[in-house]
């Protein structure tokens, strides 16, 4: 029905519409209101409108409307197309009048609705769910106003794949169980592997959620998959992973490694997989077991003597190969027991003993020592002897086993020492001055003491020590020894060691003499040279105090001169013989006493009045007298002796100097003391006065006294005690009251810085 409606007009009695559609049919009402109704208008239809208002005479033009559509065809033909889809469907139908765009839609049984919309005349509606049963229908829309539904059609999606899919090996049968889930009562099941060559194998079920798939080929990774198929469609599961059995090792061979007894099991793979295990077995006990990721295996620990058998698995997992072929090997023979090595002196061959072990055809001996000498034998008996061991060694002695390939470990060992080695690079070092010698040389190994004997042409000494030198004692002097040295373990004694040399300790000088220099206190000590060695000499002089330092000298010749003996003193005087760094012992001593001490503090004093001189001097050591000299001018020289500590000399002359010595007397003298004094000034001469008349004065006057350096003029009256004086630096003094009529006698004193002149020369004056 179209229905059309206007605005009224003015004087209209009556309207009339009419509409003309897409197909040129032409549809009419009238109406005396505004709005009329056209039925049997077909749908889908897009109309042009006229409206015509008349009243009783007359009619309008035409008026046109708006263009009018009628409602949408309902789509006809709907069908859902059968892809086997899980979770979409494709909805088709024919194109319907009127109808700008369609929409689909899909219901399940819960209500849960899905819709596409299309122009065309099909649309994919997706998100379903797999294996449900549904009602489609399709909705025709001019935009404006909505067909009615189609006719529905049911559809059902695709069946939901299996769930859960696994794979589980058999490795002992060789098959896979293929499991799933969401198992259907109806429909078959195919379960498939597939290699990564495209090779597949499957199986079938269509009763239980399982099926297995036999022989599987070893070493290959499968993808499994499960397919469900109702009879219309099909659906896959998910695609897994699962391992066949790994293949199993071939070519297996198994050595033994002489040196370490180490079993190696090397084996050939077609298929690498991820382990493998080899099996180790002698029949009894528990067997070994040696895993390793490589194509080989290196175990130890297997027992000497035995045959094993060797298999090897593959592993992948938790999932074991077939084994492969078996192979046998033998073990290294074990090491003889009870080692034992006898003791044997200097070159005897060492025998040595074991007891047998299992599988040796025969048995090797070898005895090496700590510097790495070697020594073996071989028997196949359970003895046998080692040549050639060096002395002063321990060995270590063990024995093996010996098969048709390999050499056995080596037995427990015994521990051997050999005979001490004779001593070499044999030292003496001489104590000389004591007559022994200190003898040393390394020492020998194995060795526990030492016997040493000193051979000479009139002595022969020895000694003995548990340590690797010795003490020669009472070495004759004089006398070369040869030194031999033998060393011993308590069992067996080594060879003399190479002589050693020992040169002789020199005797001292049998006879010497000592010469004593009084003047200097120096000694000559001689003697005779009896030696053909040249030799060194010694003479020590040792004083009886305690205080006072030896003298000693030193020369190659047969004299020697000892200086700077102290003077008053007694020495000891010996001598002695050096050769090299060897020097020995001392002579007997001589006793020599030097002269005594030059006198000690001398002093000398001239007497004035007298020009003589007094010596004086402290006591010397040594000295029992004394001797005082003299010495000046004119070859004066007078001497006086004496057991006391001064002496007096006169008659010297004025204003001289002279030399004072004193020695001290003993054995011998005593070096010199000596001093200097100088005598008093000489009396002046031509003495004159001169009187100076008319007053009480006069002019004494002389000529120049040596040594004076002032003078001092007297002049004293004859018979009285009273006198006048004059003093002066010169050679003449002015002496003053004088009394007339007097006779004076004049005297001039000569003065010098200690000592006055004699006063013995004078003359008269005569005062007027």
């Amino acid at each position: 029905m179209l229905i059309t409606t206007w605005d009224s007009a003015a004087g209209a009695l009556s309207y009339t519409v009419e509409a003309q559609g897409n197909t040129e049919e032409t549809y009419n009402c009238t109406s005396s209101t505004n709005s009329c109704a056209i039925t049997g208008v077909p749908c889908g239809e897009h109309l042009s409108v006229w409206i015509v208002a008349s009243n009783d005479n007359c009619s309008t033009e035409r008026v046109l409307g708006d263009i009018a559509q009628t409602v949408p065809c309902k789509p006809i033909n709907v069908s859902v197309s059968d892809d086997c889809s899980q979770d979409s469907a494709r909805v088709n139908w024919m194109t319907s009048i009127g109808v700008i765009f369609y929409v689909a839609v899909a219901e399940d049984d819960n209500g849960n609705v899905h819709s596409c919309n299309s122009m065309g005349t099909n649309c994919l509606i997706e998100d379903l769910r797999c294996g449900q049963n549904y009602t489609a229908s399709v909705i025709g829309t001019n935009i404006k106003c909505n067909r009615s539904s189609s006719n529905q059609v049911s559809f059902m999606t695709a069946p939901c794949p299996p769930t859960n899919i696994e794979a589980f090996r058999d490795c002992d049968a060789n098959h896979a169980l293929i499991v799933w889930q969401n198992h259907k009562p109806t429909g078959l099941y195919t379960a498939t592997i597939v290699d990564k060559s495209g090779d597949q194998l499957n199986c079938t079920s269509n009763t239980v959620n399982d099926c297995k798939i036999r022989s599987l080929p070893c070493g290959k990774t499968y993808n499994v998959t499960v397919t469900y198929d109702n009879g219309n469609c099909q659906s896959t599961s998910t695609q897994i992973t699962m391992d066949s059995v790994p293949c199993g090792p071939e070519d297996v061979m198994a050595s033994v490694a002489c040196v370490t007894g180490e079993l190696t099991v090397t084996w050939s793979i077609s298929v690498p997989t991820e382990n493998y295990t080899t099996v180790i077995s002698r029949g009894m006990g528990q067997p070994l077991y040696c895993n390793s990721t490589e194509t080989q295996c290196i175990t130890e620990g297997l027992m000497c003597g035995s045959i094993y058998s060797v298999i090897a698995f593959s592993v992948t997992g938790t999932c074991f190969s077939l084994p492969s072929a078996e192979v046998t090997v033998h073990t290294l023979p074990c090491p003889p027991t009870n080692v034992t090595a006898m003791h044997t002196c200097a070159s005897d061959p060492v025998p040595v003993s074991w007891v047998a072990s299992d599988s040796a055809k025969y048995y090797t001996a070898v005895a090496v020592s700590g510097g790495g000498h070697r020594s073996q034998c071989m028997t196949n008996n359970t003895s046998c002897s080692l040549p050639g061991l060096l002395c002063g060694e321990v060995y270590t002695i063990g024995v093996s086993g010996v098969d048709d390939n390999c050499t056995g470990q080596l037995s427990d060992t015994a521990s051997l020492n050999t005979e001490p080695c004779s001593p070499s690079n044999v030292s003496s070092q001489r104590m000389c001055s004591t007559a022994t010698a200190q003898v040393s040389w390394p020492p020998s190994a194995n060795a526990v003491s030492y016997t040493l004997e000193a051979i000479s042409s009139g002595q022969n000494l020895t000694c003995s020590s548990s340590s690797p030198n010795c003490t020669l004692s009472n070495l004759v002097c004089g006398q070369a020894y040869d030194i031999l040295v033998t060393a011993t373990d308590g069992t067996c004694v080594s060879n003399y060691s190479a002589p050693f040399r020992q040169n002789p300790v020199p005797c001292p000088p049998e006879d010497f003499s000592t010469s004593l220099m009084c003047g200097t206190n120096d000694a000559t000590v001689s003697w005779n040279i009896y030696s053909a060695v040249p030799l060194n000499y010694s003479v020590a002089a040792v004083s009886l105090a305690e205080n006072i330092s030896s003298v000693l000298c030193q020369t190659s010749s047969g004299s020697c001169r000892l200086i700077g003996l102290q003077c008053g003193e007694t020495y000891n005087v010996s001598v002695k013989a050096s050769s090299g760094s060897c020097s020995g012992h001392f002579s007997p001593p001589q006793t020599v006493e030097t002269a005594p001490c030059p006198p000690q503090s001398l002093t000398a004093v001239t007497d004035c009045g007298t020009n003589s001189v007094l010596a004086s001097w402290n006591a010397s050591v040594g000295g029992t007298s004394y001797a005082a000299t003299v010495m000046g001018p004119n070859g004066f020289s007078e001497t006086c002796s004496s057991s006391n500590l001064t002496c007096s000399v006169s008659g010297l002359q004025c204003a001289s100097q002279y030399n004072v010595t004193v020695k001290s007397q003993g054995n011998c003298s005593s070096s010199p003391s000596q001093t200097v004094v100088i005598t008093g000034p000489c009396d002046p001469i031509d003495v004159t006065s001169v009187l100076q008349c008319g007053s009480d004065a006069a002019t004494v006057s002389w000529e120049a006294a040596d040594g004076a350096v002032a003078y001092t003029v007297l002049a004293r009256e004859d018979s009285y005690p009273h006198y006048t004086s004059c003093r002066s630096n010169t050679t003449s003094c002015q002496l003053n009251q004088l009394q007339c009529g007097k006779v004076y006698n004049l005297t001039v004193i000569a003065e010098d810085a200690t000592c006055n002149s004699t006063g013995s020369i004078s003359t008269i004056l005569m005062t007027g």
